[in-house]
């Protein structure tokens, strides 16, 4: 065989795009020729498809193994995790049930009861005036400055009429385009006009 033949069907060969005929010439010369050195690794492989690859019948159990394995990992990851869940639950509960004492424990030692700060219903009532309208006055204290943010909206009001401007200059843009084209009309229109005279 041409050896050149060889190399150019190995290289479809490994490109993907050989033929079942070349395939079958290549397996022919691997298994049947003597072979040059710089091919063994090719006649190994070609040999290995031609008799080790016929040979080999798959176990027809292998299928139901292979399931079996799968299950029988799934059954221990599930057991694992519903272990680990038991766990969690077990460590939650007890952390809730040592709250829940500490919550008791110390309602228990300091047991106050609310009492009024003063006898007078009047005299607390006009005291929770004061603090209020105390509160209220720092408060508007606080918000004096936002004032001029108003007056800053005012001022931008003015810019609004810009987008009028740009809409101004866009339609005399449209109408310089008009403009353009009745020149160009009338320049068409002398060159037509001699064209005319001479008829």
């Amino acid at each position: 065989m041409d050896l050149k033949r060889i190399e150019l069907l190995l290289q479809k060969f490994y490109s993907g795009e050989s033929a079942i005929e070349d395939e079958k010439e290549l397996k022919d010369f691997f298994t049947t020729n003597d072979v040059p050195r710089h091919m063994w690794a090719e006649q190994e492989m070609f040999t290995y498809y031609h008799i080790g690859g016929k040979n080999e019948i798959p176990d027809k159990e292998l299928k139901n193994k292979i399931i079996n394995v799968i299950k029988g990992a799934e059954q221990e990851e599930a057991k694992r995790f519903t272990n680990r869940k038991k766990i969690l639950y077990m460590v939650s509960s007890a952390a809730a049930v040592i709250a829940l004492l500490i919550v008791v424990y110390f309602a228990f030692i300091f047991n106050t009861s609310m009492q009024d700060t003063y006898d007078n219903p009047e005299i607390a009532y006009m005291q929770t005036k004061e603090t209020l309208l105390f509160v209220s006055a720092k408060l508007n204290e606080g918000t004096k400055n936002l004032y001029a943010i108003g007056k800053l909206d005012e001022a931008t009001k003015p810019l609004s009429n810009i987008s009028k401007i740009e809409y101004s200059t866009k339609s005399i843009y449209t109408i310089s385009l008009f403009g353009t084209g009745i020149r160009n009309l009338e320049n068409l229109s002398k060159i037509i006009n001699p064209i005319e005279d001479n008829n």
